[in-house]
């Protein structure tokens, strides 16, 4: 009976997880300021952090079952090196590409800054929780769940991928393809390493130098 009600309890809150970052789009795509985007963006953030804490201190999930696990340095920097290439490939090059020969149709833009403050707070702390949220809940919380539920990788690297490129709809068809590409990389690099770290820290530093524009964007 523990068992059975600790698994439904696991269920309940993955779904109640995805869907904050599913259907949050929903009120993106109907504001205009970064002011605006950055409070509910943090705001459902913060909301997603709070259930993840409150599984965790219940001990419906452990640190390990979120695969915050240690591992060797040389693995963290291989495969932290790895999967920022990887994003640098996808994001930079295949999705110029993408958008040459796939209908753009977005339905919202990122807000620009309009001073200094609010892109030094989101491209520090923003980005941070951004990286944190997505990789505790879409690689580390999904790959746990997925792997209680089948005993096909394959399955479970296809699912896990989608779902994560699914919560970038707003974006476009080129956002949710390159986004499900790239999720297939990082969570086989938790597969190998049985950590989220890696990928947590190149998801940080990629969406620092996609959102700084350090890298100018190619034209083909």
């Amino acid at each position: 009976m523990y068992i059975k009600k600790l698994n439904f309890k696991k269920t309940f809150f993955f779904y109640i997880l995805a869907a904050i970052y599913l259907f949050n789009d929903f009120i993106f795509i109907n504001i205009n300021t970064i002011t605006q985007y950055l409070v509910f963006d943090y705001l459902f953030r913060i909301i997603s952090l709070i259930v993840i804490i409150y599984l965790l201190r219940k001990k419906i999930i452990s640190f390990s079952y979120l695969k915050l696990n240690e591992l060797s340095f040389k693995a963290f920097i291989f495969w932290s090196l790895y999967l920022v290439m990887m994003a640098l490939i996808i994001f930079f090059i295949l999705e110029e590409i993408l958008l040459k020969t796939i209908p753009d149709i977005h339905l919202f833009n990122y807000p620009k800054y309009d001073n200094s403050f609010s892109k030094i707070i989101d491209l520090t702390f923003g980005l941070i929780i951004v990286a944190l949220t997505e990789e505790l809940i879409f690689r580390g919380y999904c790959y746990s769940y997925l792997s209680e539920k089948t005993d096909s990788i394959i399955i479970l690297i296809i699912i896990s991928s989608l779902v994560f490129g699914l919560i970038h709809w707003s974006n476009g068809i080129t956002p949710v393809i390159t986004a499900t590409i790239w999720g297939m990389f990082a969570i086989f690099s938790v597969i190998r390493t049985e950590s989220i770290l890696p990928s947590l820290f190149a998801h940080y530093l990629i969406d620092i130098i996609s959102f700084s524009e350090i890298i100018p964007r190619l034209n083909f």
